[in-house]
């Protein structure tokens, strides 16, 4: 198997902004929950044409996911404010084009070497039973 060392470094990132007390928050009235939370995904995969197509040859294929979530009525006091954000990473390197000649993409990790902005919004709800809610973002 193929490894590169920003794989070593993404696992141990995560290990280190892994909360201990995430079992304590599966329900979010709880108090003990943090304001702010952080994930960290990591995707890699080793593709190789062994015969047939274009050429023989292997491709490396990654994909980092960063979200953060934030509940502003734990850390500002702003009661039914939450604001959400997703970033993801690939590395650029093409398999299907390249070595086995197709049109449409072997891996759904495939893609452009880029930074891009999946999501980010803010929801505010309000209302006696915080069942209305108004949301912006994209």
């Amino acid at each position: 198997m193929f490894f590169r060392s920003g794989t070593a470094i993404i696992f141990l990132l995560s290990l280190l902004f892994a909360s201990p007390r995430a079992a304590a928050c599966e329900r979010p009235d709880q108090a003990a929950c943090p304001a702010a939370s952080l994930e960290l995904g990591y995707t890699g995969e080793t593709w190789r044409n062994l015969r047939g197509g274009i050429e023989s040859g292997d491709s490396y294929l990654d994909k980092l996911d960063l979200i953060m979530d934030l509940d502003a009525s734990r850390g500002t006091g702003q009661n039914g404010l939450s604001a959400h954000a997703h970033v993801m990473y690939n590395n650029g390197r093409e398999f299907g084009a390249r070595y086995v000649g197709e049109n449409q993409l072997v891996s759904n990790i495939e893609g452009v070497a880029t930074w891009r902005l999946y999501e980010i919004w803010a929801d505010y709800q309000f209302g006696r039973r915080t069942s209305n809610s108004i949301r912006f973002g994209l």
